[in-house]
């Protein structure tokens, strides 16, 4: 499912778990068939649910997948099944919100380059094809917007395989420590936590997982003219789950903040990562 079309999706991989007491269980796997269609055969009587996974290897720094799950259905063991359709839908990066300090106050061109099949969602101002904006020395544009704000549907989510592990009691605290670990001043770290510590999900841990620098480009590559002196952008992907995982800390780069600068800061909710 992408933006208004949808289209069957093959060589997924398919998981049917079984509801025992409180637990999941594997019951059976499969692959979805050209027309996305997959067939399973013998079970037993019960509670079942449905979650399918595709990866996409593209040339880039990280593979991509889409993921989706059925609500839950019974099966009593007997005839034929089926089930809640399963939608496997394209993901949506929240608020890239775009920066501009400039050094000399001026008119400024930002052009988004999308890749890999990433759709523009919205933006503000309004894009057209492309901004060009008035910034003032206080890095005001337009006279109105503190930033330029838009928003993507992207193909899949990448698979990151470095990040943190929060524990949702500390994660404002700790994404305020990130915040500015990854250079923003106070006033972008209090938007920044603003917006994101009243949306994400409500599990006992959160895995944080970055995508940073040139990384972006894989979706949204980023061109300002006047060229500036400093680009600084991150997206940070989050995801709630029940229990801690242990990941490998990335390192964050260390930027220093000269001249023009230019500042990016988003994010996205990953899905449930597959029980």
């Amino acid at each position: 499912f992408q933006g208004e079309t949808t289209v069957p999706v093959d060589s997924a991989k398919v998981t049917l778990y079984r509801y025992d007491g409180a637990e999941l269980v594997v019951e059976a796997g499969t692959d979805t068939d050209a027309q996305g269609d997959f067939l399973v055969q013998g079970l037993r009587s019960g509670n079942y649910t449905v979650w399918a996974m595709k990866e996409f290897e593209i040339s880039g720094p990280f593979p991509l997948f889409i993921s989706g799950e059925t609500p839950p259905f019974f099966s009593q063991g007997a005839g034929t099944v089926t089930i809640p359709r399963l939608w496997l839908y394209e993901a949506m990066v929240e608020k890239p919100a775009i920066y501009i300090h400039p050094e000399t106050p001026g008119t400024f061109a930002v052009t988004l380059g999308l890749h890999n099949e990433t759709r523009l969602a919205f933006t503000e101002p309004a894009y057209g094809d492309g901004w060009t904006v008035d910034v003032a020395a206080d890095g005001t544009i337009d006279g109105t917007w503190d930033y330029l704000f838009y928003e993507v549907g992207i193909r899949a989510w990448p698979r990151l395989e470095q990040g943190w592990c929060v524990a949702s009691g500390d994660l404002e605290r700790i994404l305020a420590d990130l915040a500015a670990s990854y250079g923003l001043t106070a006033a972008e770290q209090a938007d920044f936590l603003e917006y994101w510590t009243t949306r994400l999900p409500l599990r006992p841990w959160i895995l944080v997982k970055p995508v940073t620098g040139p990384d972006l480009d894989t979706w949204v590559s980023l061109e300002v003219e006047p060229a500036p002196d400093t680009v600084l952008r991150f997206w940070l992907f989050f995801q709630g789950v029940q229990a801690p995982v242990d990941l490998d800390p990335p390192s964050i780069p260390r930027i220093a903040r000269t001249g023009t600068t230019v500042v990016e800061w988003g994010g996205a909710i990953l899905p449930n990562p597959g029980f």
